[in-house]
């Protein structure tokens, strides 16, 4: 039985905590069945910041092109080594963490 503290495919035991996520969290291993499975967090990588799973490439990135309205196919143009799935699960990471319940409210100065 494979070690649930060590592995390439490390997410923490409650997806709920991503938001707070620290290097001392408990990680387990993740089978890939979810499309998240494709995301790594990794205090060792990109200051751990969710990355797909063995790029440096970050949810972040990846977002932050598709709402400056570039398709799906344009950023895997940008970055050959991701694949449509990747992007996919991309999105699918940022709706589960902004669909748990504490949210970090905007506030406007003016």
């Amino acid at each position: 039985m494979r070690d649930q503290r060590s592995g390439p495919h490390l997410l923490p035991r409650d997806r709920s905590c991503l938001l707070g996520f620290s290097p001392s969290a408990t990680l387990v291993f993740v089978a890939e069945k979810d499309p998240i499975d494709r995301i790594e967090i990794d205090p060792r990588v990109m200051l751990g910041k969710p990355v797909i799973r063995g790029t440096r490439i970050t949810v972040e990135v990846i977002l932050e092109k598709l709402a400056a309205d570039r398709t799906i196919e344009e950023v895997l143009a940008d970055y050959p080594r991701l694949t449509r799935e990747d992007v996919l699960a991309a999105l699918a990471y940022a709706r589960q963490v902004l669909g748990t319940d504490e949210i970090i409210p905007r506030i406007r100065t003016a």
